[in-house]
């Protein structure tokens, strides 16, 4: 666990929450996530952004801007 992190930070993301914490719109996300772009796991018929995957992405975007 990282220094900033509260122990109650959640592993996993609904990709609604993905969606609301990168500023998307519903669709978008579910679109980014279909495609790829956002990173995801399946638990059963759930869909789920990993909170690890999206830090990563987001310090990859950040890196090459």
């Amino acid at each position: 666990m990282k220094v900033d992190e509260k122990p109650d930070t959640p592993l996993v993301y609904s990709v609604e929450a993905a969606g609301r914490l990168l500023m998307l719109s519903r669709a978008t996300a579910y679109a980014m996530c279909k495609s790829g772009s956002i990173p995801t796991v399946k638990f059963g018929r759930a869909v789920r952004v990993p909170r690890r995957a999206l830090e990563a992405m987001l310090g990859e975007k950040a890196q090459a801007v």
